[in-house]
């Protein structure tokens, strides 16, 4: 995508999310673009991780991130980018629910779904195994 591009997309979703940040019954305000943005976000927490652990510098390149883990798991290319979108959509169905409800139940409940949904992909795609690539 490119500098231009990437600079364009962020400027496009801060500009989407002022009207958001502006409701003043949304109490997780903050958390609904991070969570419209969960993969690429989970995918650089995840490097970032992974380099220290193995005493890397956090900016040298790697075939391990997400999608080159699904990738392996998944065998095919189209079934690698069906999970990715499968896992941008629970992401963004979340940054919807907690933009729309405003009960603190419902906004905990849907936190807990996405945060267990993360650790069940994180484990699955095999991040915590003692052995890495």
């Amino acid at each position: 995508m490119g500098d231009s591009g990437s600079l364009f997309l962020g400027f496009l979703l801060a500009t989407f999310m002022l009207p958001i940040e502006e409701n003043a019954k949304l109490q997780f305000s903050l958390l609904v673009p991070d969570l419209a943005l969960g993969l690429p976000i989970l995918d650089t927490i995840l490097s970032i991780v992974r380099r220290a652990r193995r005493g890397q510098g956090i900016f040298t390149a790697d075939r391990d991130h997400i999608h080159h883990r699904m990738m392996r798991v998944s065998k095919t290319y189209a079934r690698a980018v069906n999970w990715l979108y499968a896992i941008s959509f629970v992401f963004g169905l979340g940054a919807i629910i907690i933009a729309t409800v405003s009960r603190w139940q419902s906004l905990l409940a849907a936190l807990l779904i996405i945060a267990c949904f993360t650790v069940f992909v994180i484990f699955k795609l095999g991040y915590f195994r003692k052995t890495e690539h």
